[in-house]
């Protein structure tokens, strides 16, 4: 167990029994109204993030751009969005520099096909209460960092559950490789999923 997992533990234990007391009368404190109040509202907020995203369930594509000389499209690398999911095919793509972030949504990326510029690159995926899943082509070589605080991690094979959780792991041949991606995927509350294919 990691020291910090202790420690979360702990808090969260020590202060549900002080919410606990405080809904018994056993023991009153000066914020109780506080969070009265407050989890109605984390009830409605989950609320909305749920409807949302079934009204979303149709796939946010990031469509191409093209600056009509023939060339291959040249792919979005960067998005943000509050509500919704996003899904990208890497394809002709650039993935140094690739962000993608939401708040309440899935982040689904496929690097197959995605160019890598020589020496390091860089790709990063947050979101706050989503799933983020990035599929990592074989003959790219990888170092990847996951985190999910609430939820489970799968990265290159290597898996965490539980409650603030991080992995770090690399794939065979990247500190030898000629062109290589760094990639981090991080979420609040939701699953971090990172594989090849």
């Amino acid at each position: 167990m990691h020291r910090s997992n202790f420690w979360i533990g702990a808090v969260l234990i020590f202060l549900g029994a002080i919410f606990l007391l405080a809904n018994l009368d056993i023991f009153d404190h000066p914020f109780h109204w506080v969070f009265r109040n407050f989890w109605p509202i984390l009830i409605i907020v989950v609320g909305l993030f749920l409807i949302f995203r079934s009204a979303r369930r149709s796939s946010s594509y990031i469509p191409p751009t093209s600056d009509n000389s023939g060339q291959p499209y040249t792919m979005i690398n960067r998005a943000s969005k509050i509500f919704g999911d996003i899904h990208q095919e890497a394809a002709n793509c650039d993935i140094n520099g690739m962000n993608f972030s939401t708040t309440f949504g899935n982040i689904s990326i496929n690097l197959s096909g995605g160019k890598l510029q020589g020496g390091d690159n860089k790709a990063d995926f947050s979101a706050i209460f989503g799933d983020i899943t990035v599929v990592v082509p074989k003959e790219m070589e990888v170092f990847a960092y996951g985190s999910a605080t609430f939820g489970d991690l799968h990265i290159l094979g290597k898996s965490a559950s539980g409650i603030s959780n991080n992995l770090t792991t690399q794939t065979d041949g990247f500190d030898s490789a000629a062109s290589k991606v760094y990639i981090t995927a991080g979420t609040t509350f939701g699953n971090v999923k990172i594989y090849r294919a």
